[in-house]
């Protein structure tokens, strides 16, 4: 989680502002905030980002773990029993986050207001269809193409925000503007969604390889206990 955040932080805030506001209005953010307080803008809501990614990966690579090894479920469904169980931290806390990352610092959010926020059925999905494409992607890259955890972790990360980048668009412009999903599709800026694919994507990269190498490491270190 911690690694996750250090890496995937900043391009998860250009990511999630270009979607909401467009690739202009994100470049003029990142021009005026590079004077002076870039860090900053680049990791606002990182007090949510970081619990929900610790918690998030707890969830997910626990749940993963029981359903393939223990339960004896396929893959694809391991993967998806994985998204049912991040979901709820992937709403609630990543949700305060993209608010935080769009809206600025001084975004007033309480749980009451998340609690009757639109998105949380969409964060649903695109965690179901994101995992169930990430961990089989893990799998293959690392049992078929004998990659080590850096190169594929990439590749997971990659297939998971592919697969469900369509789906993350429109949940992160109902969590921001609180409107209903055949709202935000009606109203969808497809230059803007489209123009916050490589943000995405080469987060997805970094912070995914990251996350999968520390993973593991952790695995070797508790086998070799």
């Amino acid at each position: 989680g911690v690694a996750q955040v250090a890496i995937g932080q900043p391009l998860d805030t250009i990511k999630s502002y270009t979607q909401s506001k467009g690739w202009r209005m994100a470049w003029k953010k990142v021009k005026c905030a590079s004077t002076g307080g870039l860090f900053r803008f680049l990791y606002r809501g990182t007090k949510f980002s970081g619990p929900n990614a610790v918690i998030n990966n707890v969830c997910v690579f626990n749940s993963y773990t029981f359903a393939k090894h223990e339960a004896g479920l396929s893959t694809i469904e391991s993967g998806c029993l994985a998204g049912i169980s991040a979901t709820p931290s992937a709403f609630f806390l990543d949700g305060c986050n993209i608010i935080k990352q769009v809206k600025g610092s001084n975004a007033v959010i309480s749980p009451r207001s998340m609690l009757l926020r639109h998105g949380l059925l969409t964060t649903g999905v695109r965690e179901i269809v994101g995992l169930s494409a990430h961990f089989s992607a893990y799998e293959y890259s690392r049992e078929k193409l004998g990659m080590n955890p850096l190169f594929a972790g990439g590749c997971a990360g990659l297939s998971n925000w592919t697969a469900s980048y369509p789906i993350d668009v429109v949940r992160t412009r109902q969590i921001v503007w609180n409107a209903s999903a055949w709202y935000v599709i009606r109203n969808l800026d497809l230059r803007a969604a489209i123009a916050a694919y490589p943000a995405c994507a080469i987060r997805a990269i970094a912070a995914n390889a990251s996350v999968f190498w520390a993973y593991e490491a952790v695995q070797s270190l508790a086998i070799k206990q």
